[in-house]
């Protein structure tokens, strides 16, 4: 097995893949702050006023002129994230200690959820 070339893996790095003529690195860095005041805004909403997650990935999507496909993976992944910081918070503030997975078993359990069945935590 050979060794990792550090200067190989920085040429292909810095050279521009996009048909702008930019790397990867230069896009993201650029929309960075529309990135992130975009995922803000739509997960606030989404919170707060109860908003259904399509509705607010079809609003990043046409923010960001990107694929509700890839939206949806953003959007998704990132309530997610504060749904379980919240659910951490709840059990934490009442004293919980440990929790058990009780998983509905039917044909749209998916394979994930079955595995979880039962397991104390």
């Amino acid at each position: 097995m050979s060794a990792i070339d550090d200067k190989k893996i920085a040429d292909v790095l810095r050279k521009p893949w996009t048909t702008d003529r930019r790397t990867f690195s230069d896009r993201i860095w650029a929309n960075k702050a529309q990135l992130i005041d975009n995922t803000y805004n739509a997960i606030t909403r989404m919170c707060i006023m109860g908003q259904n997650p399509q509705t607010a990935i079809a609003d990043f999507s046409e923010a960001m002129h990107v694929s509700k496909y890839q939206a949806g993976r953003l959007i998704m992944t990132e309530s997610a994230y504060f749904a379980s910081l919240s659910e951490q918070r709840c059990y934490n503030d009442l004293g919980v200690k440990e929790f058990k997975v009780l998983a509905t078993l039917d044909n749209k359990t998916s394979v994930v959820c079955q595995e979880m069945d039962g397991k104390h935590f």
